[in-house]
């Protein structure tokens, strides 16, 4: 589960992640995902909350935590990423670790005014004053048209060989070898490595190919 990777990974930098937080988080994972793959990370919609995008189903998931910090109890931070990055695409996991290194260190109020200047949850909003309480749906469309706008300028630029796309299942078949073969990884680096040179490898057969 995306979020409870999120919370992973935070616990992984030493960063703290509130509710607030952790909405911000899995907003812009999915934002960056339909700006540069053209389609949803996540299939539930965003609402236009006083304090920004939120999924109203996760953030009932984690309101006992209210402003405090969420901890995941008995739970193996590093096992946890680690299975999900096994079910996970490259694509889709290169996205949301773009995310992770630019967002997760920001706090959630600043993430929140980050939120409310961009134009997706404005349309949103409707007009609406400043906390009034909201409950309209922000349009994914809207998002896509938006953050793609944004992301080559922004450093979140779509892969370069975009008119041949390596298929999910290869490249998932891909990963799962190059882990086979390379069990003693245990480091973050070593980890982001490999998957890399995973991704690399198929956009250079691309190149070819297209040439």
């Amino acid at each position: 589960e995306l979020s409870e990777f999120l919370i992973a990974c935070s616990s992984r930098k030493n960063t703290s992640i509130t509710n607030k937080k952790l909405q911000k988080l899995v907003y812009y994972c999915e934002a960056w995902h339909l700006a540069i793959l053209k389609e949803s990370l996540i299939r539930a919609d965003f609402e236009a909350w006083a304090h920004g995008a939120v999924i109203k189903s996760l953030y009932a998931r984690y309101a006992d935590f209210k402003y405090d910090p969420i901890v995941l109890e008995n739970v193996d931070a590093d096992d946890l990423i680690e299975k999900f990055r096994m079910k996970i695409p490259l694509e889709s996991l290169s996205i949301i670790d773009r995310v992770v290194d630019r967002y997760i260190t920001i706090s959630a109020d600043d993430l929140e005014r980050l939120n409310h200047s961009e134009y997706p949850w404005i349309m949103a909003r409707n007009g609406l004053e400043d906390g009034a309480n909201c409950s309209n749906v922000i349009d994914k469309q809207v998002m896509l048209e938006y953050y793609s706008r944004r992301a080559l300028r922004e450093g979140m630029k779509p892969l370069k060989y975009d008119i041949y796309k390596p298929s999910k299942e290869a490249l998932k078949k891909a990963q799962n070898r190059i882990r086979q073969k390379t069990p003693s990884i245990k480091t973050e680096a070593e980890r982001k490595a490999r998957d890399k040179f995973v991704l690399v490898s198929y956009l250079a057969c691309a190149d070819s190919i297209d040439r």
